[in-house]
């Protein structure tokens, strides 16, 4: 059974930390930062590995970078573009969702300090403080993607001598649902994100612009010039007049979209979504795993019914292409809208 641990990320943001946090935490959830012998409240899950905090900071020494002087973005999204994660300045996990509520409340107000001179009770808080919630699995299978990342490691990083000659990549990251061009010896990760469920190909992507007339006929030609699905944005280009996919898997559910629930669903949409619908579903019928699209579509099925949508009107099971397809992709609770908003049109559409 897959468990679930909440916590909060805060970002201090170059402010001084006040010691009285520190001793609250420690009173709270028993673990000091001062003592490396400590019992984490993540003990009952799973046994852990204590990095010493010496070596966490010089760790991250390395990945900070100097921030701009009054700069409107916070350090918590300047590090999450240039990094595609975040290496913050504390990150609190424990096994209690109150416990970690009332931190982040704790963090939010601020933790009182009174001033040595004056006297005078000020508020210390973070630049920005954020509740999460974890589910940590009892079991990870690998994955043909998770073995494909890990020999792009082992080739190109787990490899010592001179590296081959810069050239351009066609680089396709299924989570940030694009594609983009790179310079570079070999890939190994997103450029933008980071990510690692990817496909590359030698080359350049072209950005093509909206050839006009039937939707689906115009999203093929715009995303499989090159076999498989490509997008870089909208271009100016235009598009192939024709576009085969030779994918097998992206093929597969191609050849259903024509006559599939999908194609009706998105009518009512501009034509820009409509293009994202079919991104969405594309992604999630051919790169997710069954775990992570029947979650999301149970997600997006909740929201459906509390929005008063009828089990009568969808399929609850993952079939022929649907808006649910795109659940995980584009957002539970936006294409549970979606599929009200599409009933409401088709009711009117038969009353008329």
């Amino acid at each position: 059974m897959d468990k679930k641990l909440h916590g909060v990320i805060i970002e201090w943001d170059g402010e001084a930390v006040p010691s009285r946090w520190y001793s609250w935490l420690e009173g709270l959830t028993g673990f000091s930062v001062r003592s490396r012998d400590t019992h984490s409240p993540l003990a009952a899950f799973t046994p852990r590995s204590v990095v010493p905090d010496w070596a966490l900071r010089e760790h991250l020494k390395e990945l900070e970078t100097p921030e701009e002087e009054d700069s409107p973005e916070s350090v918590f999204a300047k590090r999450a573009n240039d990094f595609g994660g975040i290496a913050q300045e504390g990150a609190i996990i424990v096994a209690s969702y109150s416990l970690a509520r009332l931190l982040f409340f704790i963090l939010n107000r601020g933790i009182p300090v009174t001033t040595r001179k004056t006297k005078e009770l000020k508020y210390v808080k973070p630049a920005n403080v954020y509740l999460m919630e974890l589910k940590i699995h009892d079991t990870v299978s690998i994955l043909p993607a998770d073995k494909a990342a890990l020999n792009r490691v082992e080739n190109t990083l787990g490899k010592r001598g001179r590296k081959a000659p810069p050239a351009n990549w066609a680089v396709t990251c299924y989570e940030n649902m694009k594609t983009y061009t790179q310079e570079a010896s070999a890939i190994v990760r997103c450029p933008i994100c980071g990510g690692q469920h990817i496909r590359t190909r030698v080359g350049s992507v072209d950005a093509y612009r909206d050839p006009g007339g039937d939707v689906l006929s115009a999203w093929l030609r715009t995303r499989f010039a090159n076999g498989h699905w490509e997008y870089a944005g909208i271009g100016v280009l235009e598009a192939p007049a024709l576009a085969e996919v030779t994918d097998s898997t992206e093929r597969a559910y191609v050849d259903q979209l024509a006559v599939s629930p999908l194609m009706e669903q998105i009518k009512h949409l501009s034509r820009e979504d409509q293009f994202a619908m079919l991104d969405g579903a594309l992604i999630a019928r051919t790169r997710w795993i069954e775990e992570r699209r029947e979650e999301a579509r149970a997600n997006a099925l909740a929201a459906f019914m509390l929005r008063g949508g009828s089990i009568m009107d969808i399929e609850v099971s993952e079939g022929d292409p649907d808006l649910f397809d795109a659940a995980g992709p584009l957002g539970e609770t936006f294409i549970a809208q979606q599929v009200i908003d599409s009933l409401k049109l088709h009711l009117q559409a038969q009353a008329n």
